[in-house]
């Protein structure tokens, strides 16, 4: 009767487990893992080219790339994390935008520029677009950009 039990327990426990931290949404890990490997800059930017490998560990994301162009090129870092963006009504008065993940993300060029990625999201499994913001003492400009995935 006890073997009995503690089988039956065993089995519960077992298959309640879930790869999920308590911190983290299953959504938002499944963003950051989709974010894995090569991608390109496919929008306008101040850089003409920007190529930059994402690597996802739990829902953190780094990355460490080259970027190109305006007579200048380089190495860029960046550094971020997938997280739920709450469901919002655009100013357009449309209909309300449901609660997703997205991707909020620094990044460091190696010329002192820096710049923050947000309002990101994958429309697709190989493209990611968001609003990429440079940031200086001067003057902050912004750009829609589209990232794609490298095949």
């Amino acid at each position: 009767m006890r073997f009995c039990f503690v089988l039956l327990a065993g089995l519960l426990l077992g298959g309640c487990s879930d790869k999920c931290a308590p911190s983290e949404s299953c959504a938002n890990l499944e963003f950051a893992n989709a974010l894995d490997g090569s991608w390109t800059l496919a929008g306008t930017a101040p850089y003409q080219s920007l190529r930059i490998q994402f690597t996802a560990n739990g829902t953190r994301v780094s990355g460490t790339g080259t970027y190109g162009g305006l007579g200048r090129s380089g190495v860029v870092k960046a550094l971020g994390d997938v997280e739920t963006q709450p469901a919002f009504f655009p100013p357009s008065g449309a209909a309300e935008i449901p609660a997703r993940a997205s991707l909020v993300m620094d990044f460091s060029y190696d010329d002192g520029t820096s710049a923050h990625l947000d309002q990101s999201w994958l429309t697709g499994a190989d493209t990611l677009r968001g609003v990429l913001s440079f940031i200086s003492p001067q003057n902050a400009v912004s750009y829609g950009v589209v990232f794609v995935k490298a095949p």
